[in-house]
């Protein structure tokens, strides 16, 4: 016998079946809105169905409401990491010309502007990185602690233009770690509280490409417009829209639920009064961890960035008898591979995730690495001039041996070594970064990106600076480069080897969120706390050797 029921028991009867649906059968976010979907429940004689018209459905303004925000703050988020990356790419092209208008010989040029810049950046990227990365676990201000991030970082990218001495641009350099540093960990905590697990490869690797772009935009800007209008005036032309985009993000992107990526009724909060005790926690876990373990994984990686990022293009306009505008030219098509590399990345992590499970997309990821050291090393040691030795290590690098002006190799040759290795080195990247979100507690993102990216300003910052010590040990770029692309090689083992962890990583992650749900209030009490640390303790490692740079 049907039972006629009121708008307000049906909506009770609503809030049961929301906490009885497992959140792999209907996830938070869906191509087409769950409160849409016809859900039943049999009991006996009793029968609701909960598309009913006369029963409120109060899920509908909400869910179109965060569909809406989560692509405007993905698009902010992405133009703001691209803007982000181009401001750190600015010096490279101009290295030399830098180096001139300071007085600096070759050793200097390398050692001031390519390593102790980088290291200064390093050492406020880190603890930007861990402050901010634990502030997004606590706050629920967000998008407020992104736009002071980027003020400040960014602002001191616009002082760059008014630098008249080798200290001011020093500590401008400096404090653009803080945006850097302070901006990625705070942007995947809110991404990955806006997607599920199987939709972050290619969010991640839309990040990623962000990234790549970035680095294609700041070469190609500083590559075009310091040789006509001084090496000072890209600083502003990236600064201030980076600085819009920020307050864009503050002004038109509401803040989303933590954990939204997730099942609702598995979400966590903590009282205020536990919040302190929450960070240290878990920050004494993460610390428990094999630290040097994960730094040797995570900088080899880097180094090879850092010979980009910093001195190929340089490397090639004053090494190897480029202009300024080919060098550029060169960069860029590097870029454009690197952003179909992450493409691959990012679409390959889901569609192996989906179809395979969550161990194949590290083999992806570690093969990429690997293979990205052989279009690089050919990059290096490209023979741009057949009629001399100019692939003679005994060859005098200072000499231009490799004049462009006279290559009569074909060109297309050279482009295509440059965009293979792009590609290459940009499958990785989204690959770790999405593993990463799915074996890491929602509460737990921010810090676990925290210490991911100090990982990565670990070999943004001490890789250039180490690529620089090897060029004066080894008397010249070419050998210290190649020796430094090498890095790749353990990157790629390290990532190869989440194959046979990052399964039972996700299954102790899940598992210890579902033993939340008995608490039945959805609260963090001291003693789920401390489970959940526990779980993510007992991890095999697999947070650690996440920390792989793309």
């Amino acid at each position: 016998m049907n039972r006629s029921t009121t708008s307000e028991e049906a909506t009770l009867e609503l809030d049961w079946l929301e906490s009885e649906v497992d959140s792999t059968t209907i996830p938070q976010y869906t191509s087409q809105p769950q409160h849409l979907l016809l859900q039943e429940r049999d009991d006996g004689d009793e029968h609701i169905n909960v598309n009913d018209d006369s029963i409120q459905q109060p899920h509908l303004p909400i869910s179109l409401h965060l569909q809406q925000q989560r692509k405007l703050a993905t698009t902010l988020y992405l133009i703001t990491t691209s803007l982000l990356f181009a401001d750190q790419n600015l010096l490279s092209p101009n290295l030399s010309t830098i180096a001139a208008e300071f007085n600096f010989d070759e050793m200097e040029r390398d050692k001031k502007l390519g390593g102790d810049i980088a290291i200064a950046f390093f050492m406020v990227g880190v603890p930007a990185s861990f402050i901010v990365g634990c502030l997004a676990d606590v706050m629920n201000r967000r998008s407020l602690l992104f736009l002071w991030v980027i003020l400040i970082g960014e602002g001191a990218c616009m002082a760059t233009y008014w630098v008249q001495t080798y200290t001011q641009l020093y500590w401008c350099r400096a404090m653009t770690g803080m945006s850097v540093g302070g901006a990625l960990p705070l942007i995947y905590s809110v991404l990955g509280d806006y997607y599920e697990p199987s939709e972050r490869g290619w969010v991640s690797g839309a990040v990623s490409m962000g990234c790549g772009i970035g680095i294609s935009i700041g070469q190609g800007l500083a590559g075009v417009l310091g040789p006509r209008y001084g090496w000072r005036v890209p600083f502003l032309v990236v600064s201030i829209p980076a600085m819009i985009c920020a307050l864009g993000v503050w002004l038109l992107v509401g803040e989303v639920e933590r954990g939204g990526g997730e099942k609702k009724s598995m979400l966590t909060s903590a009282k205020e009064k536990d919040v302190g005790r929450r960070i240290c926690d878990e920050d004494e876990r993460v610390l428990e961890m094999n630290t040097l373990q994960a730094i040797v994984q995570g900088a080899p990686g880097c180094i090879p960035w850092g010979i980009i990022n910093t001195f190929l293009n340089d490397y090639l306009s004053s090494d190897r008898g480029m202009t300024v505008e080919g060098a550029t030219l060169m960069i860029l098509v590097f870029g454009l591979g690197n952003f179909v590399g992450v493409s691959l990345g990012g679409i390959g992590a889901s569609y192996l995730y989906s179809i395979y499970g969550p161990r194949y997309p590290s083999l992806l990821s570690g093969g990429s690495a690997i293979a990205g050291c052989f279009p690089m090393w050919a990059l290096l040691n490209y023979d741009y001039n057949n009629t001399n030795d100019s692939n003679s290590y005994e060859s005098d690098e200072n000499t231009n041996d490799g004049d462009m002006t006279t290559n009569n190799s074909p060109l297309f040759v050279l482009g295509a070594i440059t965009f293979l290795a792009g590609a290459a080195s940009g499958i990785t990247g989204p690959i770790v970064k999405s593993t990463l979100q799915n074996v890491t507690l929602p509460q737990m993102r921010g810090q676990a990106f925290a210490l991911l990216n100090t990982f990565d300003d670990f070999g943004r910052g001490l890789g250039p600076a180490f690529v620089a010590w090897m060029i004066e040990q080894m008397g010249g770029r070419r050998k210290a480069f190649n020796v430094g692309v090498g890095g790749w090689l353990f990157c790629g083992l390290f990532n190869g080897m989440l194959f046979f962890t990052v399964e039972s990583d996700e299954e102790k992650v899940r598992m210890g969120v579902e033993g939340l749900m008995s608490n039945g209030d959805g609260e963090v009490v001291a003693n789920g706390s401390n489970s959940l640390s526990n779980e993510n303790e007992r991890q095999s490692g697999s947070t650690l050797e996440l920390a792989q740079l793309n």
